[in-house]
């Protein structure tokens, strides 16, 4: 539910039963987070869940995808350009970073420099300017660290480099 000025606005959600958990908000009122679709396992409350956009004023939440071969998506944060961040998962790859924007879901790891062995982990948010924030993992110890991701050249995220 969106509660603004004194009025509840029901959030739509992906059609599932469970799971259904916005994360963020922007200016605009646009909503993003996770559901689960209708399918196998949501009644019984399995985690089965897709990234989603909630555009204020629309009837119905928009599925954003997962990265290839992944089987869940959560997002995380929006921007007022609605650019969207999050983590795609349980693929043979891991969990990895990504920004929805234009319609089309992209692995941030195939947006930063050459020869970076890094893996970005998660987007955990998103600022106006297009800077990311969000979990890496460093390929010589392992370790989880944090990230800020500064776009270059048109202010988008591609070319995002993390630092």
């Amino acid at each position: 539910m969106l509660w603004e000025n004194g009025t509840v606005t029901p959030i739509p959600n992906l059609g599932g039963v469970t799971w259904n958990t916005p994360m963020d908000i922007n200016a605009s009122g646009d909503v993003v987070g996770f559901s689960n679709p209708v399918g196998p396992g949501d009644p019984e409350g399995d985690f089965i869940s897709h990234a989603f956009l909630w555009t204020k004023g629309t009837e119905q939440a928009q599925d954003l995808g997962r990265l290839g071969g992944d089987f869940f998506s959560e997002a995380f944060a929006i921007n007022a350009r609605r650019q969207v961040v999050g983590v795609s998962f349980g693929g043979p790859n891991g969990p990895h970073a990504f920004i929805w924007e234009d319609g089309a879901m992209t692995d941030l790891n195939d947006l930063v420099g050459p020869g970076n062995l890094d893996v970005l982990l998660s987007a955990q948010d998103i600022n106006d300017a297009g800077q990311i924030t969000g979990r890496v993992r460093d390929h010589t110890t392992g370790q989880t660290l944090t990230f800020v991701a500064t776009p270059v050249g048109s202010g988008r995220a591609e070319g995002a480099r993390a630092r």
